[in-house]
């Protein structure tokens, strides 16, 4: 079946005239005020180590427990630091932060390469993926590991 091509543009501006028409142009109507604020220097890393970058966070199946992977006091994405992995370096990058910010728990000093997520499951147990950044082939334990 053909369908003349003036009864499609047809079709065509309606369909686009309601289309533009049920966009809203007003204000969003939430005017509520944020209940978060930041807080800053609650987890606490120990004396003579800084923060690197995060590249991830998730919460202990207690529900107060706080893990970080934590890029070996590195932020080895940005300029101004080093270009490293974590693979070289003697600091754990998996931290864990009770609800008082102390560091109460560490793994994976010479394991990832790169830490770049992970999630913790409802038995406690962590899932890491490493990303390899520049860093040569088989650098790091790359394997499971019951840390």
């Amino acid at each position: 079946m053909k369908f003349p091509s003036k009864l499609i543009t047809a079709i065509c501006l309606c369909l686009f005239k309601t289309i533009v028409f049920a966009q809203s142009d007003g204000e969003p109507t939430n005017d509520l005020t944020n209940p978060y604020q930041i807080v800053t220097g609650h987890l606490k890393m120990p004396a003579g180590r800084d923060w690197g970058s995060v590249s991830a966070i998730d919460i202990d199946p207690d529900g107060k427990s706080v893990w970080v992977a934590e890029r070996c006091s590195s932020d080895s994405i940005r300029g101004g630091y080093p270009v490293r992995g974590c693979a070289e370096s003697d600091l754990p990058v998996i931290l864990k932060f009770n609800s008082s910010g102390d560091m109460v728990r560490s793994f994976g000093s010479g394991i990832f390469a790169v830490p770049h997520g992970f999630h913790v499951d409802h038995d406690g147990n962590i899932w890491v993926t490493d990303a390899p950044f520049n860093l040569p082939p088989g650098v790091g334990r790359q394997r499971p590991c019951r840390c």
